[in-house]
């Protein structure tokens, strides 16, 4: 399963996957990544390419996005044998926000790259035993709604 913010990306995806010979069933979703369509410790895997702030968003955005980022992943990713492969090029963010959710993952590699030029790196992280439930409070916001 897979997924994107962007539509566009979305549909280029599928396009690809019809494309290609591959007999695999690959579902692809329009999704935001603060709030993923998972239920809480269901996901063993993640794999992705984290937003690099030069084509497309702002590094700017990403210190407050990468820490979103992480803080979903460890309440979808399953305690103690969940693993995440993560692209980045701007790794100052992604080290912020690796300490926002320190208690939730603990990096087992990190692997320099190169992407066009661009200096990145990869992090392969392990899930923590810690529940999500424990971490919580700490660092989202409850928000209640009231019915109009």
């Amino acid at each position: 399963m897979g997924g994107d913010n962007h539509p566009k990306a979305v549909f280029k995806t599928k396009s690809n996957i019809e494309a290609s010979s591959s007999k695999c069933k690959i579902d692809l979703l329009h999704w935001n990544v603060s709030q993923l369509p998972f239920k809480d410790s269901f996901v063993d895997i993640i794999v992705t390419d984290m937003p690099f702030g030069k084509r497309s968003g702002r590094m700017v955005d990403n210190r407050i996005l990468y820490k979103e980022i992480l803080i979903e992943l460890g309440r979808i990713m399953k305690p103690l044998t969940g693993r995440s492969v993560l692209l980045t090029y701007d790794r100052r963010s992604f080290s912020t926000a690796l300490q926002a959710a320190r208690n939730l993952f603990c990096v087992t590699k990190t692997l320099g790259v190169n992407i066009g030029g661009l200096q990145a790196a990869v992090y392969v992280l392990k899930r923590t035993d810690i529940s999500y439930e424990q971490f919580k409070p700490k660092f989202v916001k409850h928000i209640t709604y009231k019915k109009k």
